[in-house]
């Protein structure tokens, strides 16, 4: 726009333009789009161009007050400048937001017709957000193996937690507001891990409750029993070991675990049951994340453990027994015999050096043998100490076994840190291949974790 010029513009005084104002007005200090800002609302683009039309207005020299030619020149550049912007106007911003279940927050301005993500929500979500959350998988500290972890997490959830309760009931079992203060104790020794959900209060309060209305002597007699205790403990061990701690799948089996305790006054694995229910998931998600670093011992739970290896998958560590065998692993198939010269008997030979002694009481071993066997040369499997004579032997009777078997043998418990297996079929007779081999025994896994029932 070229600069205004009173005399070009206006070459006779009596030809000024008559502007809409009663009278002419100051210009506002700021431009359109500088200092403080609002946002029109919304409107028809008919009426829009009507706006547009009513703006020409202040296009108007005489339509300002005050102003020398270089003020107006600047005010009638601005006017130009907000007309621009005006005719401009893009479709009314309608946005959408929502918050997906893998926590990725997206907006939408056709009506949900398409969803973006926020910029860089995915990158900074964790350290802005979820670090503030409890995380569901509580950490697994060191040096500690899977059913360990379990046990931890069920003692710590069993003693600390529900042992306390009990203790903070009988403390305050006729106190006004009981319920309230039993609370206050046990989150006080907890150093309140609970986000403090309705859950809570209705949690402490049913139990509370609950506990009231029957004598003292009860709740007494159950806060000072460890046997109760004890199976509390494993009853909520036993659910959560094939993960190692509480998830959302096996939460209502604890609760069922505890009200199936067996215990002289039946409220109170009920109310062990209840209170659990009532604390709800996410409260225990919380709560078991301290019991990460608790240190529990559950050999005396009467659970036993399983470890296998599939040898149709790998060769799981095993090793011929010494260099006098030559047996084979196929995948697929297994550790699979070979003849022995000169007797061109079929045998296999296996061998496996335990990371530590262990207490084992069964043993089982799949095999597919295509003859049988003429004793003493009986499939078998061999448990021995290293440096010591055999500790468990067991020979099987003499079978042929065509389709795939399973031969188990059980035992009083024995501690080895060497596993062997041994089989011998007739002379000239077809060959063997062995697909598994387990042992198992009682009390938490020396493997960490059980990989078959």
């Amino acid at each position: 726009m070229d600069p205004y010029t009173r005399q070009f513009e206006v070459p006779y005084p009596r030809m000024q333009q008559t502007g809409s104002f009663n009278a002419p007005v100051l210009p506002p200090l700021m431009g359109p789009f500088d200092g403080p800002l609002v946002t029109l609302p919304c409107i028809n683009p008919d009426w829009l161009r009507l706006l547009l039309g009513a703006a020409d207005q202040l296009r108007n020299p005489s339509t300002w007050a005050g102003l020398d030619d270089a003020g107006l020149d600047l005010v009638l550049n601005r006017v130009d400048e907000l007309k621009g912007v005006l005719s401009l106007a893009p479709p009314c911003c309608d946005v959408s937001m929502r918050l997906t279940t893998d926590c990725i927050l997206q907006f939408s301005t056709d009506g949900g017709a398409t969803w973006t993500a926020v910029t860089d929500w995915v990158t900074n979500f964790d350290s802005c957000v979820k670090a503030h959350i409890p995380p569901q998988v509580p950490l697994l500290p060191p040096g500690t193996s899977h059913d360990q972890h379990a046990c931890n997490m069920a003692g710590y959830l069993a003693q600390e937690l529900m042992e306390r309760l009990f203790v903070a009931i009988c403390n305050h079992f006729t106190d006004n507001q009981g319920a309230l203060l039993v609370a206050q104790d046990v989150m006080r020794q907890l150093g309140q891990v609970f986000p403090l959900t309705s859950g809570v209060f209705n949690a402490f309060n049913d139990v509370y409750n609950q506990a009231v209305s029957h004598v003292i002597s009860q709740a007494e007699n159950a806060r000072d029993d460890p046997t109760l205790w004890s199976n509390a403990t494993a009853a909520i061990y036993l659910a959560i070991r094939a993960t190692g701690y509480v998830t959302a799948a096996n939460f209502s089996t604890v609760a069922a675990n505890l009200a199936a305790i067996s215990y002289t006054d039946a409220w109170v694995p009920a109310a062990l049951s209840g209170f659990w229910n009532d604390l709800g998931l996410a409260n225990i998600l919380a709560l078991q994340q301290a019991g990460a670093i608790d240190v529990v011992d559950c050999s005396a739970i009467g659970v036993g453990w399983c470890f296998q290896w599939d040898f149709t998958v790998s060769d799981g560590g095993w090793t011929n027994y010494d260099s006098g065998y030559h047996s084979s692993w196929s995948a697929g198939s297994g550790w699979l015999s070979f003849p022995y010269t000169p007797s061109a008997q079929h045998i296999i030979g296996l061998h496996l050096v335990l990371p530590a002694y262990m207490n084992i009481n069964h043993f089982a071993i799949d095999i597919v043998d295509t003859n049988a066997r003429t004793p003493p040369n009986g499939s078998r499997q061999s448990i021995a100490s290293a440096g010591v004579p055999t500790v468990q032997d067991t020979i099987w009777p003499d079978s042929a076994y065509p389709t795939v078997t399973t031969l188990t043998d059980t035992f009083s418990t024995v501690s080895c840190n060497n596993l062997t297996f041994y089989w011998a079929g007739d002379t000239l007779g077809g060959g063997a291949a062995v697909s598994r081999i387990a042992v198992g025994g009682d009390g938490v896994s020396p493997f960490g974790y059980s990989n078959c029932a």
